[in-house]
């Protein structure tokens, strides 16, 4: 049976000299995003510029800096903290440029589509008594929200 990453990881462990020279999209390491980009990172760096994503999808401030890999948005400090505090395995955190990410959480970015689809099912039923925050609303207003 033939296992590349295993080939892959023989190479790089016996033959560092070797890895050292492979290109980062042949290394099965996980993907920084301030990197130049290739592939599946290109694509989720694409799905960064639309419009929709260059809003926070909680509170709609501009330029977000994080997202949540397995939701599927991209969302401000604030947000995201708020989304760290559910948990991992509710909201996977990841800083846009200072993490690294798995091809899995690209996959999942990317599945996903970003803020206007997510947001349409998330606040689907949304009651309309329960406004979303603003970029200047309180942090106990922004976890009301997204505990909800």
């Amino acid at each position: 049976m033939f296992c590349a990453g295993t080939e892959i990881f023989f190479v790089v462990v016996s033959y560092p000299k070797f890895a050292s020279n492979m290109s980062a999209a042949n290394r099965s390491q996980p993907i920084k995003l301030n990197r130049p980009v290739v592939g599946k990172a290109r694509k989720l760096k694409d799905l960064m510029l639309k419009s929709d994503n260059r809003v926070c999808a909680d509170c709609s401030a501009p330029d977000p800096k994080w997202a949540s890999s397995n939701i599927g948005v991209f969302l401000c400090l604030k947000c995201g903290d708020v989304h760290r505090a559910l948990g991992q395995d509710i909201s996977n955190v990841l800083s846009l440029t200072l993490d690294d990410w798995s091809d899995s959480d690209i996959d999942s970015m990317i599945e996903v589509g970003g803020n206007s689809y997510a947001n349409s099912i998330y606040e689907a039923f949304l009651p309309k008594d329960h406004p979303k925050p603003k970029p200047d609303s309180p942090m106990e207003y922004r976890t009301k929200f997204i505990r909800w």
